[in-house]
């Protein structure tokens, strides 16, 4: 079956440098978890040879009232993504096909490893505000990668869940000369895990981001 939804007023924003945030309003909101994804289907006047339709993660938590998607955009963007970054207030997107098996585990007590890196952060984004809503404290620790730190997204987020639940995330910026205390110069590697997560073996990792990163 397919969610019809609609894009709220004001609905588009920029999350961080080439990526957007889309926050949609559904008229029957789809049921899933944190972490999954739905096939987005656009009614594009001239697509081109990818289509109308794509996959999308889910950055906004089951329990929110609006669908919030995070979208990468470069230079001379598909057709698709054109015509969704035009979208009006009140113009429809529709949703199918919940899948994705890239979700927090029943088990509590299970140590998790996060490594994001870029729009991969999206899947992360939805957990982190979920466990924000259930003030569900697991132990978890977060390792979040881009080129620069104008690339960052959700921060926010990922912010509140270090000062309410303890969640820590570090932030690893490759290009930058000037970063916070609370970010790493480079790239996620080795030492840095072995550095911030000396408890690695007995962790699951969950890793979210290019093909070439993952």
């Amino acid at each position: 079956s397919k969610w019809p939804l609609r894009l709220a007023p004001g609905g588009t924003k920029k999350v961080a440098s080439g990526c957007d945030g889309v926050v949609l309003r559904p008229a029957r909101g789809p049921v899933l978890q944190a972490g999954q994804y739905l096939d987005w289907t656009l009614g594009v006047r001239n697509p081109d040879d990818r289509g109308n339709r794509r996959p999308f993660t889910i950055a906004s938590a089951p329990g929110d009232d609006e669908v919030h998607l995070g979208v990468k955009f470069y230079p001379g963007p598909s057709a698709f993504k054109r015509s969704l970054l035009n979208m009006k207030p009140g113009d429809t997107i529709y949703g199918s096909q919940i899948a994705g098996e890239f979700t927090l585990p029943k088990d509590r007590n299970e140590k998790l490893a996060f490594i994001a890196g870029g729009i991969g952060v999206t899947p992360f984004r939805s957990m982190m505000q979920e466990l924000i809503d259930t003030r569900d404290d697991r132990s978890i620790g977060m390792r979040y990668g881009n080129n620069r730190v104008k690339e960052i997204a959700y921060a926010d987020v990922f912010d509140r869940a270090e000062r309410e639940l303890g969640i820590k995330t570090v932030y690893a910026v490759a290009s930058d000369a000037t970063l916070d205390t609370n970010m790493h110069r480079g790239f996620i590697d080795a030492d840095l895990i072995k550095r911030e997560v000396p408890d690695y073996r007995e962790r699951t990792f969950y890793v979210s981001g290019p093909r070439a990163m993952v």
